[in-house]
């Protein structure tokens, strides 16, 4: 994985590439992640 570099416009972490989406490809993406962080929320 790459280092995280706030410094850099193209990475923001606040900013994931989510900005590139569409409202309904963020909107599937967010429940993906939604998916995920549960599984490892009870792992």
């Amino acid at each position: 994985m790459d280092e995280p570099q706030p410094e850099d416009p193209d990475r923001d972490p606040s900013l994931p590439a989510i900005a590139g989406l569409t409202a309904q490809q963020e909107q599937k993406l967010l429940q993906a992640i939604g998916l995920i962080e549960e599984v490892l929320g009870h792992g």
